[in-house]
């Protein structure tokens, strides 16, 4: 998988974003996975884990493209 940052960004709350949006939260890479007030709503793409985050969180949303490859797949 790679991940490429865009970096059209801006700040706003956690809440505001969409289920698979892609975010900065204390200097860690995130994207949003649920919606819900569920224990577990963010994946930390930098430290591979999910994670928890409060909806009041001040987060910086990042415009991003997610391309997932096949394990065969070699980037030239």
């Amino acid at each position: 998988m790679i991940i490429k940052d865009l970096s059209k960004s801006n700040n706003m709350k956690f809440e505001s974003l969409n289920k698979g949006d892609v975010f900065r939260y204390e200097g860690n890479l995130f994207f949003k996975v649920d919606s819900s007030k569920s224990p577990y709503n963010a994946y930390n793409l930098t430290r591979n884990e999910i994670d928890t985050l409060s909806s009041w969180d001040n987060v910086e949303y990042i415009t991003s493209e997610l391309i997932l490859h096949s394990p065969d797949w070699e980037e030239e």
